[in-house]
């Protein structure tokens, strides 16, 4: 089981408004105006628009009218390569918005897999590279494979049996409910369980990177997930 307490102190020991913010908002679920205002500002500028609302997505904050806007624009934005860079962000993103918006087109999304896929530079780790791929691709996602899906979610599942990997399991597990696996679903299962299980003893949850700040942001990630 999830030790919220031990994350929420983990969270409120960083210094930052944000995180702070995102302790209160998911403890009481009443007011996300800080949490909105800090997305909408310096935070927001410097996660760019992909991860933005990504968190928006996570945070439960598409009923405000701007993220929704937000939102549309994701699906609508045609894919730009970055040389060296798998648009992972984007993949999630437009998964995220996909979600929450199945009528609108994502016109985007076939080339945004092909260049996943494509992408053999180990800038990211496999898993997390997987993990995009799945969010499009994955039954509910805005580019069906079944195929693919299957294939990916093979090579994510030996990972968990060979105990590796412990960062790139909440990238899968956000997969898995954007692409609407239901909570039945053996994968959805045994995903959330391995996040749940994979919390650290101060409270936050495994992160590919050591920065204390990172692994703020990849705890908030998990929290919202594990209550999306």
């Amino acid at each position: 089981m999830v030790q919220l307490s031990k994350a929420f102190e983990f969270l409120e020991g960083l210094e930052s408004d944000f995180l702070h913010n995102v302790v209160h908002w998911l403890r009481h679920m009443q007011d996300p105006t800080d949490v909105l205002l800090d997305l909408s500002h310096d935070l927001g500028q410097n996660l760019g628009p992909w991860e933005t609302f990504r968190f928006c997505s996570l945070l439960k904050l598409t009923p405000a009218q701007p993220v929704r806007g937000l939102g549309e624009e994701v699906l609508a934005e045609p894919y730009e390569p970055e040389e060296g860079i798998p648009p992972v962000a984007q993949a999630f993103a437009l998964a995220h918005a996909h979600f929450h918006w199945p009528e609108i087109a994502a016109p985007a999304a076939p080339q945004i897999l092909a260049a996943l896929q494509a992408f053999s530079g180990g800038v990211l780790p496999a898993s997390v590279l997987d993990a995009a791929q799945m969010a499009l691709c994955g039954p509910g996602g805005a580019c069906p494979d079944e195929i693919l899906f299957g294939q990916l979610t093979g090579n994510r599942t030996d990972d968990l049996d060979a105990g590796t990997e412990a960062a790139g399991i909440s990238a899968v597990f956000e997969a898995c409910l954007v692409t609407q696996l239901g909570a039945q679903h053996p994968l959805h299962r045994r995903f959330r369980d391995s996040l749940a299980q994979s919390q650290l003893p101060d409270g936050s949850f495994p992160a590919f990177a050591t920065q204390r700040m990172v692994r703020g942001l990849v705890t908030v990630k998990a929290l919202a997930l594990l209550r999306f």
